[in-house]
């Protein structure tokens, strides 16, 4: 009953911090309607998560990072009360569904403590050696080419949870997970907010498994990516020039780029899309904000002498010839088989998909939002890339991941779809 107490009081907490401190260091309220409050929240959320970024690469001590975030937050929230916005917890729907809804998987996921394969080996390790307050250079994990930020976030929040339990790290998981479906959901204008909430809770419904759960990083590749979506589809379908959604894009990509390696396909991706869709200055400061977060990312590398190989056993040093002995014609086929079946596991991506196809035959719905098109070939490239060439014993490599990869950007077809039934009355 304690452990479930303490559950309550932590989410209440960080939901309550994010979702109300709206007025802020670098917004206020004439940034955005009143429709769309929730832009801030998830912004207090990114924002927070930067500045546990920064803690991981600066070697902060932990207290201190989670005293700074709460004074931050504490004074956004005082300077919104203050103002002319009410906080009006009773009356606010999606406050009471977002506590509702963490805390009930948070408790699930607190009854079924089991860790795959990949965390025993990998990913617990590394969540051991920040709770322990050990920095990156101590990395003495099977995997230390493998990005750290997602593991320190676990080590992060088991460190400071006041009953010391290892699944309080993995609650953040479970938070940034059930924002980011919230936040692309509140892009669609629905006639009711019950059809809203329906969409909400079947969206989890077919993404939620625990095994997302167990200390994985692709669940937080999910989030980052759906973030990224609404403020790809706010800067090139709504020509967004909102600091708000600048700044969230950055935020969000610096997060996914130190959370798993194939960050690398979609700031690859996503840096295709700034190019080609976004004009004038707004091009040049994503652009800039790209290339920044990635220079950050070289430079610590080379300080501490970190792996730049994305993953020591699919890139060796024989690559070349390890791609000579290949079976091309049979390697191509296993992949597009196991391609397939990726998209049959995925019920969220297949539907969507088959949905845009069907709506893609519309030229203007095409020329809207064709550039959801363009990031999905991209990635399925890197995707047939990867899996091509891999050292790995083929095609376990595949059976046993492309499950977890087709849920890293699952969400890509959402907007398109919705925003086409919002414009047909249909939702």
């Amino acid at each position: 009953m304690t452990e479930i107490l303490n559950i309550i009081l932590f989410v209440f907490f960080v939901v309550f911090l994010t979702s109300f401190s709206k007025k802020n260091f670098f917004f206020n309220n004439k940034e955005l309607t009143n429709n769309y409050n929730y832009e801030y929240s998830t912004f207090n959320l990114l924002f927070t998560l930067n500045v546990i970024w920064v803690s991981s690469i600066l070697d902060l001590n932990k207290y201190i990072t989670i005293s700074i975030i709460l004074v931050i937050l504490t004074i956004n929230l005082l300077k919104n009360i203050i103002g002319s916005s009410k906080v009006n917890i009773n009356k606010n729907l999606e406050f009471l569904v977002l506590n509702l809804v963490i805390i009930s998987l948070s408790i699930v996921i607190a009854h079924d403590l089991f860790f795959s394969h990949d965390v025993r080996l990998y990913w617990f390790e590394k969540a051991i050696l920040f709770y322990n307050d050990l920095f990156i250079d101590k990395d003495l994990t099977i995997k230390p080419e493998y990005p750290h930020f997602g593991t320190y976030l676990w080590g992060f929040f088991w460190k400071i949870s006041f009953l010391d339990l290892e699944y309080f790290g993995r609650i953040p998981y479970i938070i940034i997970y059930v924002f980011s479906i919230l936040y692309i959901l509140n892009k669609i204008n629905f006639k009711s907010i019950y059809i809203k909430y329906f969409i909400f809770f079947f969206i989890i419904l077919l993404t939620f498994k625990m095994k997302w759960f167990d200390g994985r990083q692709d669940i937080l590749l999910f989030a980052f990516n759906t973030f990224i979506f609404g403020f790809i589809y706010e800067l090139i379908t709504n020509n967004s020039k909102k600091k708000i959604h600048i700044i969230g894009f950055i935020l969000s990509l610096n997060l996914l780029l130190w959370t798993k390696n194939e960050s690398y396909l979609y700031l690859i991706t996503y840096l295709l899309l700034v190019t080609i869709y976004i004009k004038k200055k707004e091009k040049f400061i994503l652009i800039s904000g790209i290339i920044t977060i990635f220079l950050v990312k070289i430079i610590f590398t080379n300080i501490y002498e970190l792996s730049y190989n994305p993953n020591l056993d699919t890139f060796e040093s024989d690559f070349f010839q390890h791609i000579k002995s290949l079976d091309l014609y049979n390697r191509f086929t296993q992949v597009l088989i196991w391609y397939f079946i990726g998209l049959l596991r995925n019920p969220v991506l297949l539907l969507s998909l088959i949905f845009f196809l069907i709506l893609i035959k519309n030229s203007n719905f095409y020329k809207k939002y064709s550039y959801f098109v363009l990031a999905y070939i991209t990635i399925s490239i890197g995707i047939f890339s990867v899996y091509f060439v891999t050292k790995y014993d083929f095609p376990f490599h595949m059976i046993g991941s492309v499950g977890r990869v087709f849920l890293q950007f699952s969400m890509i077809f959402f907007i398109p779809i919705f925003k086409f039934c919002e414009k047909k009355k249909l939702v």
